[in-house]
C-alpha cells in the first residue's frame, strides 16, 4: 500500500505547494552558484504540477547532496587569465553539448552549454530543445546556436565594461559534423532547414567571433548539463568546473 500511495500523483495542495517550493529553492542555486546540479533541476522542473514520490525524493536527493557539498562553490580567477586581467583584456570561450532524443515521452533532446571569462564559468543552461532534432549533429547545432547568442552577449557586455576582447570566442564541441556544418554551411538539401535556421553561427564564424574547436568528449565540460553522469565522471567534470574552497 505504501508504494502504491507513491505511485500517484501528489494530491494534497500542501504537498504540491511544499515540492514547488523546494525545487525553486534548488532552481535558484542552480542559476545562481552550482552548475553541478543544473541538470537535476531541469528534470525536476517539468513535474511541477504533478510531481509523484519518486520526484519529491529526487529533490530531497539533490537537497542532501548540496548539504553535503556546501565548501564546493565557484571561485573566479582560480583556473587562468590573470595576465589577461592584467592587460585589461579578457578571453571570452564556451562549451557547448547536447543529449540527442534522450526524452522518450516525445523525443526532443537537452541542450547543455557552459560560458567562460577568463576560464572560469559566469553563465550556464541546461534545457530541452522546443524542437525534435532529426540526428545528434542537429541536436548539436542547436545547443551550439545557443551558446553562440550567449558568447556574443558577452563579447558585447565586456566591451561594455571597458574590456578588450581578443581575438575569436572558442567554442568547444564534441561532434565534427557539426564543426563542419558551421564553418561551411549545408552541404545537401537534407540538413537545409538547419542551415536555414542556424546560418548566424556560419555568419558568426565568418566575420571571426567565434572559432569552432573540436573536444572530446571526456573533456566536454558541458556533458554535465545534458544527462546523468556516472560518479567518476560526474565528480572529473565537477573539478574541471568548480573549486573547492
Amino acid at each position: 500500500l505504501h508504494r502504491r500511495r507513491h505511485s500517484f500523483p501528489t494530491r494534497r495542495s500542501s504537498d504540491l505547494l511544499k515540492y514547488q517550493e523546494l525545487v525553486g529553492s534548488l532552481l535558484y542555486a542552480a542559476i545562481s552558484t552550482r552548475p553541478d546540479i543544473a541538470y537535476a533541476v531541469n528534470q525536476l522542473t517539468r513535474h511541477m504540477t504533478a510531481p509523484l514520490g519518486r520526484h519529491w525524493k529526487a529533490a530531497m536527493r539533490v537537497l542532501r547532496y548540496l548539504a553535503g557539498s556546501r565548501t564546493t562553490g565557484l571561485w573566479f580567477g582560480s583556473n587562468r587569465g590573470g595576465n589577461e586581467a592584467q592587460r585589461g583584456t579578457v578571453d571570452v570561450s564556451a562549451y557547448s553539448d547536447s543529449d540527442w532524443a534522450s526524452d522518450k515521452t516525445d523525443r526532443k533532446s537537452v541542450t547543455g552549454w557552459i560560458a567562460m571569462v577568463n576560464g572560469n564559468p559566469v553563465s550556464w543552461a541546461s534545457k530541452k530543445q522546443k524542437s525534435v532534432a532529426q540526428s545528434s549533429c542537429e541536436a548539436e547545432l542547436y545547443a551550439a546556436a545557443a551558446a553562440t547568442n550567449e558568447l556574443l552577449w558577452l563579447r558585447s557586455l565586456m566591451k561594455e565594461l571597458g574590456m578588450k576582447v581578443e581575438g575569436a570566442s572558442r567554442l568547444m564541441v564534441d561532434n565534427q559534423g557539426t564543426i563542419e556544418v558551421a564553418k561551411h554551411g549545408v552541404k545537401s538539401d537534407r540538413t537545409k532547414h538547419v542551415d536555414v535556421k542556424y546560418h548566424h553561427i556560419t555568419d558568426t564564424v565568418d566575420k571571426g567571433h567565434v572559432q569552432l574547436e573540436w573536444v572530446s568528449t571526456d573533456k566536454q565540460q558541458a556533458d554535465i548539463m545534458t544527462k546523468a553522469l556516472g560518479a567518476p565522471v560526474f565528480l572529473r567534470m565537477k573539478e574541471a568546473i568548480m573549486t573547492r574552497d
